[in-house]
């Protein structure tokens, strides 16, 4: 699956969309400054089924996603570490 950056907000945001199975995954990524100066990542992420077919397979597919979502989850995480850590 391809990932691409749709906007990005220097040190507060970035926003990805990826297609894949007549779906559309936006994730959205902000990082914040707490009071005691450590620092909060938020992700939120939105999968919207393309056309009747993709609604509909997304009822029964739910269950089925939620491994595939963990995993793009996971290497996000992983790619900010590593560019974080560079």
């Amino acid at each position: 699956m391809v990932k691409w950056i749709t906007d990005a907000v220097e040190n507060e945001s970035l926003r990805t969309r990826a297609e894949d199975g007549g779906f559309v995954f936006l994730t959205t990524t902000t990082i914040s400054e707490n009071s005691d100066d450590s620092m909060t990542l938020t992700s939120a992420h939105d999968s919207q089924p393309q056309g009747i077919g993709a609604s509909l397979m997304s009822i029964p597919m739910r269950l089925f996603f939620k491994g595939v979502i963990r995993k793009a989850i996971l290497q996000d995480l992983k790619d900010i570490k590593a560019a974080v850590e560079r």
